[in-house]
């Protein structure tokens, strides 16, 4: 089994990817690093989950290789289209408010942390100034916008983090099921200041 994850960060793809992994007894590749990294990784396994984020292929294409948005999302799909995969999912989230909140959460924790659980709580609330909510927010929307056009490059509908976690029955992922664990979250909303 081949699996191919294209994510936004904090869509809940890692639990989403290693599921797939422990299910089908095949191995993780978390973010393999562009370029060679990621080809070997591709080549050299029968089976596989692997993880791609948008900051990835902007940093990859647009950052390093100077390549225009339009380029970066070609040069892309001419990557991934020499590869069969059994399944290709895009995800991402709807509530763009929440998504901003957890990408704060993950660019301002402890490095080493950023997969255990945290506190939405008044502390936090307090803690985003507008300088803050807009940088990250921004970013948001700019991953959002390159995911949309990799999704519609490769002709696959993109699924939301709201969906497959809280009504999984309500979309289609090839035949396989997903039965997530909720208590996995890492995103725990609290009326304390302590976690």
């Amino acid at each position: 089994m081949k699996i191919l994850t294209i994510a936004n960060p904090r869509s809940g793809s890692t639990y989403f990817c290693k599921y797939w992994a422990k299910k089908y007894k095949i191995p993780y590749f978390s973010e393999p690093k562009f370029m060679d990294e990621l080809k070997t990784s591709l080549d050299s396994n029968d089976g596989f989950s692997i993880k791609i984020v948008m900051s990835q292929l902007y940093e990859y294409y647009h950052l390093k290789s100077k390549l225009s948005f339009d380029e970066s999302i070609d040069t892309f799909y001419n990557l991934i289209s020499t590869y069969e995969f059994d399944n290709i999912i895009m995800l991402d989230r709807r509530d763009k408010v929440e998504h901003t909140e957890s990408i704060i959460n993950l660019f301002t924790t402890k490095r080493g942390n950023e997969f255990s659980p945290w506190a939405y709580n008044d502390d936090f609330k307090k803690s985003i100034t507008n300088d803050v909510w807009h940088k990250w927010d921004s970013y948001v929307n700019e991953s959002t916008k390159w995911l949309s056009s990799v999704s519609e490059k490769f002709n696959i509908p993109i699924v939301y983090y709201e969906d497959i976690y809280y009504n999984p029955s309500s979309f289609d992922l090839g035949g396989i099921k997903f039965e997530p664990d909720l208590s996995k979250k890492y995103r725990k909303n609290s009326s304390n200041s302590i976690i």
